[in-house]
């Protein structure tokens, strides 16, 4: 089987969970945005924006860290991995339990310092919310770790379907945003067995059991080593993604919290192909990086570059040219507010394409320490620019703020795999001159036709027009290899 197959293999599984995942999330955010008025929308996400920056310290990397190592030695020295379980999941227990019981003593405080006195309650019960999407992270992480795909997709759909069927449940049973934290919590939860009672089963009882002796005393301090950039990465990918939010709802107001939010998931639910491709690609950089085998982790990443690329250029052209009724027509006029932070956020989603192919190889090829201090910069810099911006110029200024800065963040990786990989940019290119000129032809079309938007029915079909003209374009320029995805994929 070839490198293609046995990767379009890992990236359909990964794939078709994330577009049932997607499908369900993006079906959940939409009727909660008609379910709940805009200030209780925002003041939901607002209090699970604080929970995803506190679940940074919970996990502080251990998940990453134990799954590289998984990675490097589950076919040379499987014996290993038991040992890489026991200390790893160890580890994070108590590290969860640690940061969940210190926030449940100190919400009281949290919900003072937020200005939002109707946050206190939901702040109480996201204890809860912390420790288990904290371990649903872990098990699907360890499961990719195993490169087994199928089962991580089938933790994350679990953990989004159940949470569709619960959130919304409680929300029309009357129990308000804290029954829809409470179908958040539950959804984890049920994530978390399911992946933690197939990893015990398939990988922990049928590796190895060597004698202590035989371990190499330094497996547990490896670990804990490389999560060390691990966490200042994941740390300030938080501060990124969630912090702009809360200071939106500290400088303005509910209401906005809930334009922005609504931007960003519509950016969210776009760069699912990314993400799904980035994730399941991921360890085969770690394992052809211990085989010598550069040359085609190279190829690799050019090729997911250069995909990647053809896909968010033209949907990010496309996505500012309809953000407009987009918003009217899914979200309700009552969310027409969010367009210019949609519009703005359309270049954004490039830069989160470019992300979900880069982050995770790096960490896999050991470069988590160089990407660290990058995404510090760039997180730092948001918050001083969030400051700044929104201000002065509003929602939009924390949306700005995060372009220029993600710019930064994915200039700086780039370097880093070009220093890591031999990458001939000479391939790149050509194939990058032909994506411009698809997605200057596909924005004439849509660019004419979006300007006069009145129904639901109407804005499919100019979609529909619009991946009518990438698609032949992108056979006419020869941007797609037409047998690379047959093999891929067949």
């Amino acid at each position: 089987m070839s490198i293609a197959t046995q990767l379009g293999k890992k990236f359909k599984s990964e794939f078709s969970g994330q577009l049932i995942a997607t499908i369900a999330g993006t079906g959940l955010t939409l009727i909660l945005a008609r379910l709940l008025d805009p200030s209780g929308y925002g003041i939901l996400f607002y209090s699970i924006s604080i929970f995803s920056i506190v679940k940074v310290f919970s996990n502080l990397g251990i998940p990453k860290s134990a799954a590289r190592y998984i990675a490097e030695n589950k076919d040379s020295s499987p014996e290993l991995i038991p040992t890489i379980l026991r200390t790893s999941i160890s580890y994070n227990v108590l590290i969860i339990l640690f940061v969940s019981v210190s926030f449940y003593f100190i919400h009281p405080f949290v919900a003072e310092v937020s200005s939002e006195p109707n946050s206190k309650e939901l702040l109480k019960v996201g204890t809860l919310y912390i420790v288990f999407s904290s371990t649903s992270f872990s098990a699907r992480i360890i499961a990719q770790g195993f490169e087994d795909i199928k089962l991580s997709a089938v933790i994350n759909v679990t953990k989004r379907v159940s949470q569709l069927i619960l959130v919304v449940g409680f929300v029309l049973l009357g129990y308000g945003i804290i029954g829809a934290l409470w179908g958040f919590i539950i959804g984890f939860c049920l994530a978390t067995l399911v992946g933690f009672c197939v990893i015990y089963h398939r990988y922990y009882l049928n590796s190895g059991r060597p004698e202590i002796s035989n371990l190499p005393q330094n497996i547990s301090r490896k670990i804990l080593e490389y999560s060390i950039p691990l966490s200042i990465t994941n740390m300030s990918g938080k501060l990124d993604s969630k912090v702009d939010t809360i200071l939106v709802g500290i400088l303005m107001n509910p209401v906005s919290v809930s334009y922005y939010v609504i931007g960003k998931q519509v950016i969210s639910v776009s760069q699912m192909p990314a993400s799904a491709l980035g994730f399941s690609i991921s360890p085969t950089y770690g394992k052809n990086k211990e085989e010598g085998n550069q040359s085609t982790s190279a190829k690799i990443f050019e090729k997911s570059l250069i995909y990647t690329l053809l896909i968010y250029l033209p949907c990010a052209a496309g996505l500012f040219l309809i953000s407009s009724p987009t918003i009217s027509l899914i979200f309700g006029p009552e969310y027409h507010g969010a367009v210019p932070v949609l519009q703005t956020f359309s270049a954004y989603l490039i830069l989160q394409s470019i992300t979900q192919i880069t982050d995770n190889p790096l960490d896999y090829l050991g470069r988590a320490r160089e990407r660290a201090i990058a995404k510090g910069i760039s997180s730092v810099s948001n918050v001083v620019l969030n400051l700044f911006l929104i201000p002065w110029i509003g929602v939009v200024g924390a949306a700005i703020a995060t372009v220029i800065t993600h710019t930064f963040y994915n200039l700086v990786k780039l370097y880093i795999v070009y220093s890591e990989l031999p990458v001939e940019v000479s391939r790149i290119v050509a194939p990058i001159g032909k994506i411009i000129l698809i997605t200057g032809a596909m924005s004439i079309v849509v660019g004419y036709l979006a300007q006069d938007v009145h129904s639901m029915i109407t804005l499919a079909f100019i979609i529909a027009i619009g991946i009518l003209v990438w698609g032949v374009m992108s056979i006419i320029t020869g941007a797609i290899d037409t047998s690379l995805v047959r093999e891929s994929l067949g």
